[in-house]
C-alpha cells in the first residue's frame, strides 16, 4: 500500500511538471519547427561552401570498340550522388540554368503533358519532372523574381536530342561561398551543319527565401531565338 502511494505521488508530480511546461509554451516530445519567413515558408537549410562539378565530359574506354581506330568514347558524366544531398537553393539555380540548354539526354516522353512534352536529364534528376513543365517553372517562381527572363518572356529550352537545332551543355560547375552561388558552364549548339561553342557564368545571391541574379555573362547560346 505504501509503495502504491509513492507511485501515485510520483505520477502527480510528473503531471504537474508537464502541465507547467505546457503553460509556458513548451511542447512536450515534439521537434522544434523550422523558423519561417514573413510569407510562412520554412527557411532554407544553411548552405555549405563547396566547389563541385555537376556535369563533365570524359574519355571512357569502350571494350566493344577496342579494335577500332579509337578505343575510347566521349561520354557525359553527371554527379549523381549530389542529387541526394543538394539544398533547395542549389536545386533552384540548377533548375534556372536548365532553361538555357540540357546535357546529353532530352527526349519526348509519354510521362509529360502534351504531344511535345520533353524529359531532360538535369530537370528530371533534380525531381522537377519534364523540361519547362508547370512543376519546373512553378519551382522557379518560388525562388526568383517574376521579372527574370525565363519567367517574364517564357523562353525555356525544350528540344529533343534529335532536333536539327539544339543546344547542349558539356560542362556545369557549381561553387557555393557564403550566400553566393556561382554556376559556370560550357557547351555547344548546332543549327543544321553549323556548330558553335558557348560558355557562361551565372552568379546568384541568396536573400532569405529568394534568389537574385546579380551577374550574368554568357556567349550567344543560339544565333536565332527558338521559334516553334
Amino acid at each position: 500500500m505504501r509503495k502504491e502511494i509513492q507511485i501515485l505521488v510520483f505520477l502527480g508530480i510528473w503531471f504537474l511538471g508537464c502541465k507547467s511546461r505546457v503553460s509556458k509554451g513548451e511542447k512536450i516530445g515534439l521537434p522544434t519547427p523550422l523558423p519561417k519567413n514573413s510569407s510562412g515558408v520554412s527557411a532554407p537549410k544553411p548552405l555549405r561552401d563547396k566547389s563541385i562539378f555537376i556535369l563533365e565530359e570524359e574519355q571512357r574506354y569502350d571494350p566493344q570498340n577496342s579494335l577500332a581506330i579509337r578505343d575510347s568514347v566521349l561520354v557525359f558524366r553527371w554527379n549523381e550522388p549530389f542529387w541526394k544531398e543538394m539544398s533547395e537553393p542549389e536545386k533552384a539555380v540548377l533548375a534556372y540554368i536548365a532553361t538555357f540548354a540540357d546535357g546529353d539526354n532530352c527526349n519526348f516522353s509519354a510521362e509529360c503533358d502534351g504531344k511535345n512534352g520533353i524529359q531532360c536529364k538535369l530537370v528530371t534528376a533534380i525531381g522537377l519532372g519534364c523540361q519547362c513543365s508547370t512543376s519546373h517553372l512553378d519551382f522557379l517562381r518560388q525562388w526568383f523574381d517574376p521579372k527574370v527572363p525565363v519567367l517574364e518572356d517564357g523562353h525555356c529550352y525544350q528540344r529533343p536530342l534529335t532536333a536539327s537545332r539544339r543546344v547542349m551543355f558539356s560542362q556545369i560547375h557549381l561553387t557555393v561561398k557564403g550566400n553566393l552561388l556561382t554556376v559556370t558552364y560550357k557547351g555547344s549548339g548546332m543549327t543544321g551543319e553549323d556548330v558553335w561553342q558557348f560558355e557562361g557564368t551565372e552568379i546568384f545571391q541568396l536573400q532569405g527565401h529568394q534568389l537574385k541574379v546579380i551577374d550574368s555573362k554568357q556567349s550567344t547560346l543560339n544565333p536565332e531565338k527558338d521559334e516553334d
